[in-house]
């Protein structure tokens, strides 16, 4: 058994739009290996991270923003800390110097190498994205709408979701059911039941469109879509290209205007092709990329990484 303290700003438990990280946290917490605690600022009783680690013993921390938490620095127990998207070099690269974090779990790839020859002295791992199958699962809903296009529509980061979005707005598909389904911001109060209407989206959509933004990153909808058994159309990632492509039917940036509508309106129109593929991709996400999964994945990691560097 290993005992692993989650330090996180009890704002960001309840309130913060992107739940993966906390539905990753919850179920590392509750693993068959695993003996897990939860603290941090605005939790009762907390006073300082050194406090909470004399109160809860653990072997390892695993901590969510630890710069904004008083006695950060006044660690010397093995320091875990996640990241989603790293683009942000600068800020991210401050928050593993300052922290003092020793094992880096990246859940993006293809951003390992622009950090590990920065610090050759810590240890990165790759994660991938998971999904919590109580959520992310087909409610078998009817299917309302032909295409849903998802995500921040920011041309400059995901120019394919805004491109499809300028197609829609242009009446491109105006022969077809649509729906553009609005980002709803950063911060919010109701985390759980926005995840599952949102989850409920993707399931009523034939066809549900995306990307993985200008740095090619196999983003938490590349299992979440599947996962609600709705066929996925985007971009294959930097990663994994191999599984991806045997349920995702691929456009990018490449494609005329024409090619991609024409593709849309090949999936939308073939029932039981589309069927058959999303089905697929909803069985190859259930069977390698749940929580629990990624609960595993995570126990593994720090058990070779604490019996690496035992003392």
């Amino acid at each position: 058994m290993i005992k692993v303290l989650f330090l996180c700003d009890n704002k960001y438990w309840k309130r913060k739009m992107s739940r993966v990280r906390f539905h990753a946290a919850n179920a590392i917490l509750n693993h068959k290996n695993i003996i897990g605690a939860k603290d941090g600022p605005g939790f009762p009783g907390w006073k300082s991270v050194p406090a909470s680690i004399k109160k809860h013993s653990p072997d390892i921390i695993f901590w969510f923003k630890p710069l904004e938490m008083q006695g950060f620095d006044k660690v010397s127990i093995p320091r875990v800390i996640s990241y989603n998207e790293m683009y942000n070099k600068a800020v991210t690269a401050r928050e593993i110097s300052q922290s003092g974090s020793d094992l880096i779990v990246c859940h993006l790839s293809n951003d390992i190498p622009h950090y590990s020859d920065l610090f050759k002295d810590r240890k990165f791992i790759n994660l991938h994205h998971c999904i919590n199958p109580s959520i992310f699962r087909d409610y078998k809903q009817k299917k309302v709408y032909d295409v849903l296009v998802t995500g921040v529509m920011a041309s400059s980061i995901y120019p394919l979701r805004a491109r499809v979005q300028g197609l829609i707005k242009a009446g491109k598909l105006s022969n077809l059911k649509t729906k553009i389904l609005r980002h709803p911001g950063y911060r919010i109060s109701n985390v759980d039941s926005q995840v599952i209407s949102y989850a409920k989206e993707l399931n009523k959509a034939k066809v549900v469109i995306s990307c993985s933004s200008k740095y090619k990153y196999a983003l938490a909808k590349y299992s979440e879509i599947p996962a609600c058994n709705s066929l996925m159309m985007a971009d294959i990632p930097d990663e994994r290209q191999e599984f991806f492509n045997k349920f995702i039917v691929p456009i990018d940036m490449s494609y005329s205007d024409e090619k991609i509508l024409q593709t849309i309106h090949k999936w939308v129109r073939s029932d039981k092709e589309r069927r058959i593929r999303a089905n697929l991709g909803r069985e190859l996400t259930a069977a390698r990329y749940t929580q629990a999964h990624y609960a595993d994945r995570f126990y593994r990691s720090i058990k070779r990484y604490l019996e690496e560097n035992k003392a």
